[in-house]
């Protein structure tokens, strides 16, 4: 079983972050998972989602900082498709779409904490 990563790319400004990607999984079964937690490698880590026999994948990943509203707030949006995979012989395909809000503290002592 070999995942391969054939494509990341990001482009980032001071302001947002858009990255861009393609995985696919090649081999006779799906990609086994120790304990359900994926590999460091996957760039669709999204808990054992996107590992399927054969399956392609595309990743959309957005992020925007919104320190002009309250400094270490930021906004993302992740979307990923992934296709070209069977379930009980029949062709499937699976979408996943997170928006995450993040904040990260800006004062002492706790500088730096992520929520």
């Amino acid at each position: 079983m070999i995942i391969r990563v054939w494509n990341y790319n990001e482009f980032k400004s001071p302001v947002y972050s858009i990255g861009l990607g393609f995985q696919t999984v090649d081999g006779n079964y799906d990609f086994s998972l120790i304990t359900g937690i994926p590999a460091r490698y996957f760039i669709d880590w999204t808990q054992g989602l996107f590992n399927k026999q054969d399956e392609d994948s595309y990743y959309l990943n957005m992020k925007y900082k919104l320190d002009a509203v309250v400094a270490g707030l930021d906004i993302g949006y992740r979307y990923i498709y992934g296709e070209n995979f069977k379930t009980a012989g029949k062709d499937n395909r699976e979408i996943k779409r997170d928006i995450v809000l993040n904040y990260t503290v800006q004062q002492q002592p706790l500088k730096g904490l992520g929520f």
